[in-house]
């Protein structure tokens, strides 16, 4: 074999043996890719699995889960119970409302979960025995909704529960969550004590003074030289006040307060957390009588004299009462003269017959408009002064026991008012309260203490809102489907578009043409 044929068949062995290569290496690349997109489609397959079966998830605090399900359930039955009202929760006007309370009911849900977490962890379990008794309780509860045994067991009989072993059953589920938290929160709880001066100190703070002031105002932005005069104004008025000046002649020609110079410089009552800082902190330290130094704010110089204070102690006063009965005509606000004067003659008409003799009851129940009480021959039972208005008032607590109003007009229209019993304003002592005052502390400080317990608990455990199905599906929404369409769309849109030029140039070259 010659030197240039032994070449060439060198040659062709190699591209031979190079065909054969390449052929090798394509189908290990194939079978590569094969296997890659079967390993995708498994992972993304079991991630799929594994996220459908976490959909239901709200949130996590440690191996303790709150089901999206559950919490709309509970939401979905406050919105009922809103319609149940007459309240649409998707109306504008109510939609802060309601989404505040939806808010509380998230806000309970974590607590409960923080509470089971907590338990879990540090092995804390209720007992047989305390949850009977917790059940036993509330099912006592509902029995006092009930007139007798017989009407209770049918109801629960009508209801979705069947039996009461079921009704148990679905109360042990709520009451366990609260025997958890009493349980975990009791050690801190055992060492909250409230004392009897510290029901005293409570009395007798003060919660709203009254007070009256003159202001004289600097503007933002004022020189110092404007400032300093306008300081000194003020400081010449109060000392003017110290030597006998009236306060209440000195504001109605000094004062730059607008709502209140008229009157004196009077405020009225007003409690913590309604002026600013400086204002009420200077209010608040003053005794009735006492002027105040002159005090800086965001408004100018105020002179400021308390007139009077109230005492927390004060909020335990019973205040005058009526047992009463009455005859309500309405009054359409839209009503014209005539009917009006058709209202007039009839609770005229009313009037006279009581004054004959006939019976309030009677009347009340056959005339009133009032089908609250009509049924009951009007009777309103305790109404305290001051809860339905000085009209009223006026009228009502000026009768004697056993007497009846003349025809009086209201915002409702006119009534006749009977007085059964009337019952005197009591002033609370504090030996009278002490006990009340002491249990509203005892809860004060319990809340304080359970709120501060769960911050650190979400602090410790950290709370996992959302769930792995919504990140999945998130994922492939925004980074491969949603791409996808969005091409899609766009392809779409630009053959319509390059269509459309097309029939337009294609009417162009035709209107072009000549026939």
């Amino acid at each position: 074999m010659g030197r240039q044929q032994k070449i060439k068949m060198e040659r062709k062995i190699k591209e031979k043996e190079g065909f054969l290569d390449k052929g090798k290496l394509k189908n290990i690349i194939l079978k590569s890719i094969a296997m890659f997109i079967i390993a995708l489609i498994v992972i993304f397959g079991a991630t799929y699995l594994i996220a459908y079966k976490d959909r239901d998830v709200e949130a996590k605090i440690g191996s303790t889960v709150i089901k999206k399900s559950e919490l709309n359930a509970r939401i979905e039955a406050v919105k009922n119970q809103y319609k149940s009202y007459g309240i649409d929760p998707n109306d504008p006007q109510y939609k802060s409302i309601f989404d505040s309370v939806v808010e509380q009911i998230r806000e309970e849900y974590i607590n409960s979960a923080l509470v089971e977490e907590y338990a879990k962890r540090n092995n804390i379990k209720p007992t047989d025995e305390e949850i009977k008794q917790q059940v036993d309780k509330e099912i006592e509860n509902i029995k006092s909704g009930f007139q007798s045994e017989e009407e209770y067991k049918k109801a629960v009989e009508q209801s979705r529960f069947k039996t009461e072993d079921a009704l148990r059953e679905e109360i042990k589920k709520y009451v366990m969550p609260d025997i958890l938290e009493a349980k975990s929160l009791a050690p801190i709880y055992s060492q909250i004590k409230v004392t009897e001066e510290d029901a005293l100190n409570y009395f007798n703070e003060v919660s709203q003074v009254r007070a009256r002031h003159i202001l004289i105002k600097v503007d933002e932005g004022a020189d110092e030289k404007t400032i300093n005069e306008k300081k000194a104004l003020a400081e010449e008025l109060r000392q003017r006040i110290l030597k006998g000046e009236d306060f209440a002649k000195l504001a109605k020609e000094y004062s730059e307060d607008p709502g209140s110079k008229d009157n004196g410089g009077d405020l009225g009552f007003f409690g913590k957390g309604q002026m600013v800082k400086e204002f009420e902190e200077a209010a608040f330290s003053l005794k009735p009588g006492e002027v105040s130094e002159v005090i800086k704010t965001q408004y100018g110089f105020h002179i400021i004299q308390v007139l009077d204070t109230k005492i927390k102690g004060r909020s335990y006063d019973q205040p005058e009462k009526v047992k009463a009965k009455h005859i309500l005509i309405k009054v359409d606000k839209t009503a014209t003269q005539e009917d009006i004067q058709k209202k007039t003659d009839l609770v005229n008409e009313i009037y006279n017959k009581l004054l004959k003799g006939s019976d309030f009851d009677s009347l009340a129940r056959e005339i009133s408009d009032d089908t609250n009480t009509k049924d009951n021959g009007g009777d309103l039972g305790e109404v305290s002064k001051g809860s339905k208005g000085d009209a009223w008032d006026n009228v009502v607590f000026n009768l004697k026991k056993g007497t009846f109003s003349k025809p009086f007009e209201t915002d409702e229209g006119y009534e006749i008012v009977y007085v059964y019993d009337k019952i005197p304003a009591v002033t609370a002592t504090f030996e009278s309260v002490k006990d009340e005052i002491i249990k509203t502390l005892e809860t004060n400080k319990r809340n304080e203490a359970r709120t501060t317990w769960l911050n650190e608990r979400k602090t410790e455990y950290g709370v996992k809102y959302g769930n792995m199905w919504d990140e999945v599906t998130g994922f492939f929404n925004n980074k491969i489907f949603g791409p996808i369409k969005n091409f899609f769309i766009n392809l779409r849109n630009s053959i319509q578009s390059n269509s459309g030029t097309n029939t337009n140039q294609n009417n162009s070259n035709n209107q072009g043409e000549k026939p």
